[in-house]
C-alpha cells in the first residue's frame, strides 16, 4: 500500500479547516447532497451533544486530498456505536474518495477500526450501488469483526425519458388522474409553484402541514424535535445558496396545500419530504402535486427522479426503477467462538402480557383442508381468558364469511371483524384511492363480489382500466397475460393480492399468486404494488380494526417472507410456527435481525404461556 497521510479531527472547529478540500472533492464527484460537508456541518449544528464524539478522517497521498471518512461514536452507557455522521437524518451515506484510493481505502479504514474505542458498529442507508458497502465490508472482515448484512430498505427512481414520457401521458389520461385533477379545482385556482429560495413562512406552513397529516395517521411527526427544524432551515439557506434547494408547493390560491422538499443535483432530483394537507385528503392534492413536478421536470431537462428511501404503496405506481438500501451492524468483538449464537429462540415467558394475538391461518390454523386440533383449543383457552384472537391472511377468493364457518365447524367463533384477507385490503385500498374500474385476473368468487358491492366496475378493455388487480387463480391464461400487459402499458395500476411463490397444503408447498404476478411483472417489467403480505398495509388494517396496539400483539405465521418479516415492520412481536413454508436450518443460516423474535413447534408453546402461571 502506498504512504498516505491520514489527518483525523475530534471537534467541528478542526473540521472548518479542511472543508475547502472536502468540498473540492465533493464537487469532482457526483454524489448525492447528503456526501457533502455543508450537509454535515449542518448536522452538526443541529444534533451536536455531549453524547457523540466526532472522528473525521481525511486521507492524502502527497498533496492530493482522496478521501473522507466521516464516523461518529454514540455514547449511551457503556456501549459506544460507531456510525457515519448524521446517521439518522440522511437517505444516501457513504465514504466519498477519489477513484485513485479505492484499491487502498478498505486497508486504511480497518486500521481506523484498530484505533477507535467502540463497542458496537452500525453503518445504514448504503445503496447497493455505492461501493462504500463493499469497502466497509472487507474493511470490518479484515478485522476479524463478524457483522450482520441486510437489505433493510428500497430507494424508488424514475428515469425520465422519452419512454417514460409517453408512459407518464397515457398514466395520467386514465380516468382516475383526469378526475383527481379536475376534482382539485373545487378549491379554487390550482397552481404549482417552484421555489428555490423558501422563506421561514413557507417552512412553518411545510412543518404544521407535515405535522397535522403524521399525528392524523399516528405516526409520531420528525417536526416535532425542534433539532430537526433547526437541521432543516440551516439545509434550506445553505444550498438554496449553491441553486440546489427545491420547494414544489401546490397551492389552492394563497395556501399551501401540498409540499416536496429537496434538492436537484447532476439532472437529477433528490426528494427529501413530502406531506399534504390531511383535511383535503379527498382532492389528492399529493398526487396532483406529483403529476405537476414530475411535468416540470420534464420541461427543465431533470433526467431522474429519486424517490429517496422508503418503498411507500404510492410509489410503484410512478416509478421505474428500485435498488435495495442496506445496513451493517455488528459488536466490536473478535473472539466470536466463544459466543453461542442461539439456533432457536429463547422461552416465551415474556409475551404473557400481550393482550392479542393475529395468526397466519393456512399453516397454523389448517394444514390443507384439515384443522390443526393444537391451534384450535389453544385459541379457545386464550379467548376464554380474554385475549384477543385476529386472523391475517392472504387467501382472496374465500370470503371472510365462508372462512368463519369454516371455523365454527371446527369450534371456533371469530369475530368477522377481526379476519383479515387480501380480498378485504384490495378492497379497501381501491375505496382510498378512488379507483372505480378494473381488469380482474383470479379472486374468483370473493373478490369480483367485493368488487360488485363496493361499486367497483371489472372491465374487459384495456382502455378502461384504472387497475390491473390479480388474485389467487389455478387458470391463469395467455390472453390474460395480453391484457394486462396492454392495460399496464397505459398506464392502468398494476395491484396483486399477494406474491406468495407457495402455499403450505396436505404436507406439501403449491405454488401461489406470485408466479402470476412474476409472469407480468417480468411482461410489463413493471413491479406491482402489493396489497397482502408482505406488505404491512393489510396487517396495519387489522391491528387499526382490532384497535390494539402492536406492542401489546404477537404475530404467529408460518413464513419467513409473508408473516415474519411484516410484524417486523410494525414493531410487532413475532413467532414463526416451523412444519409450514419455512423450517429451523433456514432460519438459522439468517441474520440475527432478520430472525422471528420466538420459534415453536406447535401452538401449545404458546397457550403454556398464558394459562400456567410459571413456565417451566
Amino acid at each position: 500500500m502506498k504512504l498516505y497521510k491520514i489527518i483525523t479531527t475530534k471537534s467541528y472547529d478542526e473540521l472548518l479547516q479542511y472543508s475547502q478540500n472536502w468540498q473540492a472533492l465533493y464537487d469532482s464527484l457526483e454524489l448525492p447532497i447528503s456526501y457533502s460537508p455543508e450537509w454535515l456541518f449542518a448536522w452538526l449544528n443541529s444534533y451536536n451533544d455531549r453524547n457523540l464524539e466526532i472522528d473525521v478522517s481525511f486521507v492524502y497521498l502527497d498533496d492530493k486530498f482522496l478521501a473522507v471518512i466521516p464516523f461518529m461514536i454514540r455514547i449511551e452507557g457503556k456501549k459506544r456505536t460507531l456510525k457515519f455522521l448524521s446517521d439518522s437524518c440522511s437517505d444516501y451515506l457513504g465514504i466519498p474518495h477519489d477513484n485513485e484510493i479505492r484499491d487502498d481505502l478498505s486497508e486504511i479504514i480497518s486500521q481506523q477500526f484498530q484505533r477507535l474505542n467502540f463497542t458496537h458498529f452500525t453503518f445504514s442507508s448504503l445503496h447497493e450501488d455505492d461501493n462504500s458497502l463493499l469497502i466497509l465490508i472487507s474493511s470490518l472482515s479484515s478485522r476479524g469483526l463478524k457483522m450482520e448484512v441486510g437489505a433493510i430498505d428500497k430507494s424508488l427512481s424514475i428515469s425520465i425519458n422519452e419512454s417514460y414520457s409517453a408512459t407518464f401521458a397515457s398514466t395520467i389520461a386514465h380516468r382516475r388522474f383526469k378526475r383527481q385533477l379536475k376534482d382539485i379545482n373545487e378549491l379554487g385556482e390550482i397552481a404549482l409553484k417552484v421555489i428555490q429560495k423558501p422563506d421561514d413562512k413557507l417552512l412553518n406552513d411545510i412543518f404544521q402541514i407535515h405535522e397535522a397529516k403524521w399525528s392524523a395517521n399516528r405516526v409520531f411527526p420528525q417536526f416535532t424535535d425542534e433539532r430537526r427544524k433547526k437541521f432543516i432551515r440551516i439545509i434550506a439557506n445553505v444550498f438554496a445558496e449553491r441553486n440546489q434547494f427545491v420547494v414544489f408547493g401546490l397551492y389552492a390560491g394563497e395556501k399551501l396545500i401540498a409540499y416536496r422538499i429537496g434538492f436537484i443535483h447532476n439532472s437529477t432530483y433528490y426528494d427529501w419530504n413530502t406531506s399534504f394537507d390531511i383535511t383535503l385528503e379527498k382532492y389528492a392534492p399529493g398526487t396532483v402535486l406529483l403529476i405537476r413536478a414530475i411535468q416540470y421536470m420534464q420541461s427543465n431537462n431533470i433526467l431522474r427522479f429519486e424517490f429517496m428511501n422508503g418503498n411507500e404503496n404510492y410509489k410503484y405506481m410512478w416509478a421505474t426503477g428500485t435498488m435495495n438500501v442496506f445496513k451493517i451492524e455488528g459488536e466490536n468483538i473478535k473472539n466470536f467462538d466463544k459466543i453461542i449464537v442461539p439456533t432457536a429462540t429463547p422461552k416465551l415467558k415474556s409475551i404473557k402480557d400481550k393482550k392479542c394475538l393475529i395468526l397466519d391461518m393456512h399453516g397454523i390454523i389448517y394444514k390443507g383442508g384439515s384443522p390443526i386440533i393444537s391451534t384450535v383449543t389453544g385459541i379457545q383457552k386464550l379467548q376464554a381468558i380474554g385475549i384477543k384472537i385476529g386472523i391475517l391472511t392472504n387467501v382472496s377468493a374465500i370470503s371472510v364469511s365462508d372462512i368463519n364457518k369454516m371455523f365454527m365447524s371446527c369450534g371456533l367463533h371469530i369475530d368477522e371483524n377481526y379476519i383479515m384477507t387480501s380480498a378485504i385490503a384490495i378492497k379497501n385500498y381501491l375505496i382510498e384511492n378512488k379507483i372505480k374500474s378494473c381488469i380482474l385476473i383470479g379472486g374468483e368468487p370473493e373478490l369480483p363480489s367485493l368488487l360488485h358491492t363496493n361499486n367497483i366496475t371489472i372491465v374487459k378493455n384495456s382502455h378502461m382500466a384504472e387497475a390491473v388487480l390479480v388474485g389467487f387463480s389455478k387458470h391463469f391464461t395467455y390472453d390474460q397475460l395480453v391484457t394486462a400487459h396492454e392495460a399496464i402499458s397505459q398506464g392502468a395500476a398494476f395491484i396483486c393480492s399477494d406474491a406468495d411463490m407457495l402455499y403450505a397444503s396436505d404436507g406439501k408447498n403449491l405454488p401461489g399468486t406470485g408466479w402470476i404476478t412474476a409472469a407480468i411483472s417480468s411482461v410489463c417489467n413493471k413491479a406491482p404494488l402489493i396489497i397482502g403480505k408482505p406488505n404491512v398495509y393489510s396487517l396495519q388494517l387489522l391491528i387499526d380494526r382490532m384497535k390494539v396496539k402492536p406492542s401489546d400483539t404477537v404475530f404467529v405465521g408460518d413464513s419467513m417472507e409473508s408473516d415474519i418479516n411484516i410484524g417486523k415492520k410494525l414493531s410487532v412481536t413475532t413467532c414463526l410456527h416451523l412444519g409450514g413454508v419455512n423450517q429451523l436450518h433456514e432460519v438459522q443460516m439468517l441474520q440475527t435481525f432478520q430472525r422471528p423474535d420466538f420459534i415453536i413447534n406447535s401452538f401449545d408453546e404458546i397457550t403454556e404461556v398464558f394459562t400456567k402461571t410459571e413456565m417451566q
